[in-house]
């Protein structure tokens, strides 16, 4: 099937399991320019998750049975149908909508298409835009929905509310976490330690408690050899979703640095956190640049890319900049 085939059949298929209509739609997405979905229509005037399609045609290309992408696809959307409580009702109503309304940076270079149609605000070489932000049914997961210029038209709200609204609620929704890096792999990895050592338990290995604890130990001593030769931050949000709008709460970065206990870069990560680099960390920030680059180009989903710059927090100047070589500021 080429693509047009693909979309019809899965159009097709989606109406029929559910019995309800299927809609095709272009939304715009961060760094990608305007990507095909399609939501079902259960309800009459009830929000939907979005399927993107893109995603599921390139897996079909690549071999996987079309049946398998339809019953993914089911899966997702009935994990996800409940998570934004949206009506057409209350989606015309700022009042009740307003302490819903969040703040997410997104970069400028590749948006310029999409900030044609939302209100932002730049920041650096990045922009500010708004979302309405809807917990999900299981706990630390949200959706969030992009505010639109349509959308304050419709209200007959002002920019200036909305972001005023956005200041308000981001730090008391998204409270800000900072953490160590190593703290961070030693959860992670403890837990997969647990997880290894309980399957070969199952398949028939003997593991005393003293070897459990002398292996938790080992991982322990470490991470703890790893924070000291190489301490980095990752600053986010308590639910792990555009964190790196963290940047934006007022007196984050003073603090960070009270927390770090000297000046920092800042590396742009993802939308999702960023990562403090203490500057004594940091003898060649030209080099990290490069780094925070070719990581964006191979190792990060394209639409969570934040930014290929790399920026400094110095407690002389009080504000976080961006970072430029000597050459470049001439």
């Amino acid at each position: 099937m080429d693509y047009a085939a693909f979309r019809n059949y899965v159009k097709e298929s989606l109406e029929m399991v559910t019995g309800a209509p299927v809609e095709l739609f272009s939304v715009k997405k961060n760094n990608l320019g305007s990507q095909e979905g399609l939501a079902v229509r259960e309800g009459k005037g009830t929000a939907s998750p979005t399927i993107y399609l893109e995603p599921y045609y390139q897996r079909y290309r690549e071999g996987c049975p079309p049946g398998e992408l339809i019953r993914e696809m089911l899966a997702f959307y009935e994990s996800r149908k409940e998570d934004v409580p949206l009506t057409t009702k209350l989606l015309r109503d700022f009042g009740k909508l307003r302490g819903r309304v969040v703040y997410r940076l997104l970069g400028r270079e590749k948006n310029g298409e999409l900030l044609e149609e939302y209100p932002h605000q730049r920041f650096l070489d990045m922009a500010v835009i708004c979302s309405l932000l809807f917990e999900g049914r299981e706990p630390g997961r949200a959706a969030a929905m992009p505010v639109e210029k349509e959308h304050l038209r419709m209200w007959g709200v002002m920019e200036e509310e909305l972001f005023r609204a956005a200041r308000e609620n981001t730090p008391k929704l998204l409270p800000l976490k900072l953490q160590e890096f190593g703290e961070f792999m030693g959860d992670f990895l403890q837990g997969e330690l647990e997880e290894c050592i309980g399957k070969r338990i199952a398949e028939g290995e003997t593991w005393t408690q003293g070897q459990i604890a002398g292996a938790k130990e080992a991982l322990r001593q470490r991470m703890e050899k790893s924070k000291r030769e190489s301490p980095v931050y990752i600053l986010g949000n308590s639910l792990n979703l555009y964190g790196s709008s963290s940047l934006l709460y007022e007196g984050a970065a003073a603090w960070c640095r009270g927390q770090i206990g000297e000046d920092y870069y800042v590396i742009p990560s993802s939308i999702h956190e960023v990562l403090l680099l203490p500057e004594s960390s940091c003898p060649e920030p030209g080099k990290v640049r490069q780094m925070v680059r070719e990581i964006n180009r191979d190792h990060v989903r394209p639409e969570e890319v934040l930014s290929g710059s790399l920026y400094r927090y110095r407690e002389k100047m009080g504000i976080l900049e961006r970072w430029e070589a000597e050459e470049e500021k001439n």
